[in-house]
């Protein structure tokens, strides 16, 4: 048996931080934003941002169906770093948001790590060289690459399907899908129809009915419509609806005084209902039998002719991986994951070290606005790549117990909320009823949660085997090392004169002695 190597110190000042080399994929909103802020925090790093699309933006590049918005007040859908008081309506479109978040990578230089039209095809742990092999496919070809840390912001809603029905490739009118919107087919007089009454199906139909000659909604599944808020102080179109567009003299004052911005989260179906009520506008009630050549047929058997046909049907939100992502002891990320994930946090998986997620199963996507929710995830991870740095960290891996104990937690809690009602969602595990895409709380209780991080729900290798302690090295800090003055340590580091509850107490009472002296 071969004996193992006398540990040695490392020549090095203590927390010196190694060089990693980190992956994210995607370059929407999350990955803009670890874009920004690990240039700007962390030293010895080599960062990469592998995006499939030309473009950055993430889900508002993606999608351009008619009437795509963001269904939070646009003043709350930014970073908080860089308010943009310019937005022009209350809720954005697609183009605004894209351009606002393209317009931030591009002020912060974060194009110059994104790699673009480049998908990661495969990804596996390596537990010997604690670091992800990666396959990827760009303008180039199939090329690898490997990192010591793993960063997926590829996000939820990005695997559009076509809805299950029969005979769907036989229509030969224009059938398109909202993910994946063509805005060079006309539906000015046409007769369209709309399949899905979820988020993009109800902006959708708000949007079109006006410029087409007949319009066919087809709805599953009855729909929640929160009426329109803060009608009171929006001008009103000539149908009565309100205008949520802002005016140059209301966008020129969010400019000089922030403080008139609103903050309410709302889920708008502006001009929806209304819509539906207008004398082209057909509601289908019920399911869908099959598509014909020339149009669809009901559940009912009735037939109805169209010349464009509009798929709102969503996507794959199983959170099973879109490619092969083997991780320790060849866990899988696969479809037998994605029928009933959990997560830590929803921030990592176990079994899968040195790899972080973004907005995973259990997260605060529809708890509030997610972009403070993203930026949290964020400086968490961060505080993580930043340990394995300093600590001489191999991998850390959160435990299976703590993801077993936060569903626990989890599910639990869940009746609590409205998500557990009886209904067709896409927050729900198919076939479990399981709620497994949201966080059991508020936003702001996510984000005051993971603010902290509990390295004890984390199993940890480290690069020398001989001890852990080797990032103590020489036993210097870096200020020693490089002779920068140190002589601070000896000056006041706390300062107990202000809220000490003694000192409180002895000030009250030597106030009141001076007034019983009076």
């Amino acid at each position: 048996m071969s004996q193992q190597a006398p540990y040695t110190v490392h020549e090095k000042y203590t927390f010196a931080p190694r060089r990693m080399r980190i992956v994210m994929i995607g370059a929407g909103v999350s990955g803009i934003y670890m874009g920004i802020r690990i240039p700007q925090v962390l030293s010895d790093v080599d960062l990469v941002i592998y995006e499939k699309n030309a473009s950055m933006g993430g889900t508002w590049h993606e999608n351009k169906y008619p009437g795509c918005a963001c269904d939070v007040p646009s003043h709350r859908y930014s970073y908080s770093f860089e308010p943009n008081p310019d937005f022009p309506n209350y809720y954005s479109d697609s183009d605004a948001l894209e351009a606002y978040f393209t317009g931030v990578a591009k002020k912060y230089g974060v194009e110059k790590y994104v790699q673009f039209e480049t998908a990661v095809t495969s990804a596996s742990w390596d537990e010997d060289s604690g670091k992800w092999n990666l396959k990827l496919s760009g303008p180039q070809g199939d090329f690898v690459d490997t990192c010591d840390v793993l960063l997926n912001g590829s996000g939820i809603l990005n695997a559009w399907k076509w809805p299950d029905i029969k005979h769907l490739n036989d229509f030969r009118g224009a059938l398109l899908h909202t993910a994946k919107y063509d805005r060079t087919i006309p539906l000015e007089g046409k007769r369209v129809a709309v399949i899905g009454s979820g988020s993009s199906g109800i902006q959708v139909v708000a949007a079109i009915q006006p410029k087409v000659a007949h319009l066919g909604t087809y709805i599953r599944s009855p729909t929640w419509i929160i009426p329109p808020m803060n009608t009171d102080f929006a001008p009103k179109n000539a149908d009565g609806t309100p205008d949520y567009r802002y005016s140059p003299e209301q966008r020129e004052r969010f400019k000089t005084d922030p403080k008139a911005v609103g903050c309410r989260r709302i889920t708008p179906g502006i001009g929806y209902l209304e819509s539906l009520v207008k004398d082209n506008v057909e509601c289908i009630f019920g399911g869908i039998s099959h598509f014909t050549a020339t149009g669809i047929v009901d559940e009912k058997g009735v037939e109805r002719p169209y010349d464009v046909i509009i798929c709102a049907t969503g996507f794959d939100v199983s959170f099973a991986a879109r490619f092969p992502f083997v991780g320790r002891e060849g866990r899988e990320l696969d479809a037998a994951f994605g029928t009933n994930p959990k997560s830590y946090l929803s921030l990592a998986y176990g079994g899968y070290p040195n790899h972080f997620v973004f907005n995973g199963p259990s997260s605060p996507i529809g708890n509030g606005s997610v972009l403070p929710c993203i930026e949290s995830e964020g400086e968490y991870m961060i505080k993580c790549i930043r340990k394995m740095q300093a600590q001489d960290i191999k991998s850390m891996c959160v435990k299976d117990p703590a993801v077993e104990e936060f569903a626990t937690h989890t599910d639990a809690f869940m009746p609590r909320m409205v998500w557990t009602d009886n209904c067709r969602s896409w927050y729900k595990a198919n076939g479990t009823g399981r709620v497994t895409a949201l966080w059991p709380g508020s936003a702001y209780n996510f984000i005051t949660a993971i603010e902290d991080v509990r390295w004890e729900d984390y199993d940890y290798t480290y690069l020398d085997s001989g001890s852990r302690f080797s990032y103590l090295g020489q036993g210097r800090s870096m200020e020693e090392m490089y002779d920068i003055d140190i002589s601070g340590y000896l000056e006041a580091r706390l300062n107990l004169t202000a809220g000490h509850p003694a000192l409180a107490e002895a000030s009250a009472t030597t106030k009141a002695n001076g007034l019983n002296g009076h």
